[in-house]
């Protein structure tokens, strides 16, 4: 893919599959990021991806979870905050989450993705890479200027 984006905010999908071993979709997520970085893209992640790769590395596995102890994400999370710029929480997320949910209709989860669009758009973020990027698609018109990235593609 030509014109990378300057700066990407990834998907926590994209978290989790680069750092499960036997994840089926890890070489994707990790040639795509990758090939960000080599592009010279200002690779983001945020507070919220980090609660939320929480919550999926510490849920049993029985819950569709990984089963993984505190200590093993706490690792992986110090280890992405090393890699990877940590988008700051500031008060204006909450105003533009609020106009793209509210003019999108959001419901249920989406909601969570809404709020990593505010998170793109209110820190001039480019881009959102997400496995499930069609996901995003109809934060679009609220949130101009932010491109969608699926590393299938990249």
């Amino acid at each position: 893919m030509s014109n990378l984006p300057a700066s990407v905010l990834l998907d926590t999908n994209v978290l989790v599959r680069a750092a499960v071993l036997n994840d089926p979709l890890r070489s994707i997520a990790i040639a795509a990021i990758s090939t960000l970085e080599s592009s010279g893209s200002a690779i983001y992640v945020c507070p919220q991806n980090m609660q939320e790769f929480r919550q999926v590395a510490t849920r049993p596995a029985i819950a569709n979870g990984l089963g993984w102890s505190s200590a093993d994400a706490a690792h992986a999370i110090s280890a992405f905050e090393q890699r990877f710029v940590v988008a700051p929480e500031t008060p204006a997320i909450y105003a533009v989450w609020r106009f793209i949910v509210e003019g999108s209709s959001a419901s249920g989860r989406a909601n969570y993705d809404g709020r990593l669009m505010a998170v793109a758009r209110s820190s001039a973020i480019d881009a959102i890479l997400s496995f499930e990027s069609g996901s995003f698609a109809k934060f679009l018109p609220f949130a101009p200027g932010i491109t969608l990235l699926n590393p299938n593609t990249i």
